[in-house]
């Protein structure tokens, strides 16, 4: 049984791996369709009325949200959320359609049976701003586990960042037109910083830690910051 309690307006951390630890995202059409039904099951509406054929075009549902898109990030093998609940029970429901529709979808399309996540998904409840703005910066750092960039560059890893397709650091720091195929709901984060600029400057500090093997420091920061 889940021991968190979901509150409207409240932010969280939402994560699952693929189960066995293995890759959710075989080619550029399932990560897609993933970020299709991150904008699509954000509703209402039932899970079947969504995609009604394969040959469906997405097309974001901006009406009747159960969640804010703050940020996210899809990784090979694992996926992170961060989102804010907009109606009750928002997260759960949300949730159980985009993992229940993505796996139906992946099973269909790659010839095969079974669940394809490791058990319910992961979920944190974050306390306050400070932390927010902390784990945004681990979530767009991801990529950086299979971008092969060197990290002693800012420039590049700046490049590299943006133009990974698959997380919302464009929508962070891109300028108008440069943002990403969802349109996330930042401000609270990006306030914090004094705007897009200043986030970018945010991200690219944490670069040294990163260069001595640091992301293990950080993961316990961010866990110290939710006590």
């Amino acid at each position: 049984m889940r021991k968190i309690k979901f509150v409207n307006a409240a932010y969280y951390h939402v994560y699952n791996r693929g189960v066995e630890k293995r890759k959710i995202f075989l080619t550029k059409s399932d990560y897609r369709r993933f970020i299709d039904s991150i904008l699509i099951f954000n509703s209402v509406i039932p899970l079947g009325r969504h995609f009604p054929n394969e040959a469906a075009e997405a097309s974001p549902r901006r009406t009747d949200e159960l969640v804010k898109i703050v940020a996210f990030c899809l990784m090979p093998n694992h996926f992170h959320l961060l989102l804010k609940q907009e109606n009750n029970n928002g997260i759960s429901k949300y949730l159980h359609k985009l993992l229940t529709g993505y796996t139906m979808y992946f099973n269909k399309r790659h010839d095969r049976t079974g669940v394809l996540f490791q058990g319910v998904f992961k979920s944190k409840l974050v306390k306050d701003d400070p932390y927010l703005l902390h784990l945004s910066r681990y979530i767009h750092l991801n990529p950086l586990e299979i971008l092969g960039v060197d990290c002693a560059n800012e420039e590049a890893v700046d490049r590299s960042l943006r133009q990974y397709p698959w997380s919302s650091y464009r929508d962070y720091v891109g300028n108008k037109g440069e943002g990403g195929i969802i349109e996330c709901e930042n401000d609270i984060i990006l306030d914090q910083c004094g705007g897009k600029k200043g986030y970018r400057r945010f991200v690219l500090d944490e670069l040294p830690r990163r260069i001595l093997g640091g992301e293990r420091d950080m993961l316990f920061e961010l866990e110290n910051m939710k006590k």
